[in-house]
């Protein structure tokens, strides 16, 4: 049994979440694209190796969910890599389990359906350790070497500020905050229009001036740069 779709398999072959009445309100909860996306695919996944939909999930008795949920839990478990490396496509990480039932607990904590998630995390294998670590200077410092000016300010907002990638899109000029007693430090507020999850992080003086820099690049491109602009736009061809 595959359990991770990959982007070859036929989507027909998955339930489409937001048709179903269940679905539909739980996921407006939820303002991160990102997050709807991950938890309508934990939600399709689950509903897909049970052969039944979100309508027909909510209706049934609550031991029944329970039993369904353990019995993923456990096929996940023998399907998973024990490693915790990078997974190709229809792979998945013993660490990545309990993940991918969050959408599914979302789902179900919704339609007041009440398991008991303390005793479900019992049978969560244990997390593999891994060899990530922080970029040190030097490997900073060859990145910056080889990067773009576009880049460059890529590589040190997320080293300075410790972001992810994925918070990098939604950041705008009126985003960054200067300092006044102290210019060449900044702050930006990271996931700005969320409010559980927007915080303040602290932007060095090397990544304003790339930064800068960028943006005056941008303007003599003719581009109309206001504090709506985004603080990193796509890459595009200069004008001759």
């Amino acid at each position: 049994m595959t359990f991770l779709s990959t982007e070859s398999e036929d989507v027909c072959s998955r339930p489409n979440i937001e048709d179903y009445k269940s679905c539909q309100i739980w996921l407006e909860g939820y303002n991160s694209p990102s997050t709807k996306k991950a938890y309508k695919t934990h939600l399709s996944l689950f509903c897909k190796y049970h052969n039944t939909d979100p309508d027909s999930l909510v209706n049934l008795k609550i031991e029944q969910i329970k039993s369904m949920v353990l019995n993923y839990i456990i096929q996940l478990k023998k399907a998973a890599k024990q490693s915790c490396s990078k997974a190709t496509a229809g792979e998945l990480s013993v660490n990545s389990i309990k993940t991918y039932l969050a959408g599914v607990q979302s789902f179900l904590e919704f339609n007041d359906i009440a398991l008991n998630w303390k005793k479900i995390a019992k049978y969560y294998p244990e997390p593999v350790s891994n060899s990530l670590r922080a970029y040190t200077k030097e490997e900073i410092a060859k990145l910056l070497s080889l990067a773009d000016l576009r880049d460059r300010c890529l590589i040190l907002l997320m080293a300075s500020t410790g972001m992810r990638v994925g918070a990098i899109k939604s950041l705008k000029l009126k985003h960054i905050t200067r300092l006044p007693h102290e210019s060449t430090i900044g702050i930006v507020s990271v996931y700005p229009e969320s409010k559980e999850h927007r915080y303040n992080a602290l932007i060095t003086g090397e990544c304003l001036a790339y930064i800068d820099e960028y943006i005056d690049y941008r303007k003599k491109q003719h581009e109309k740069i206001t504090e709506e602009s985004y603080i990193i736009r796509d890459k595009f061809a200069t004008t001759q």
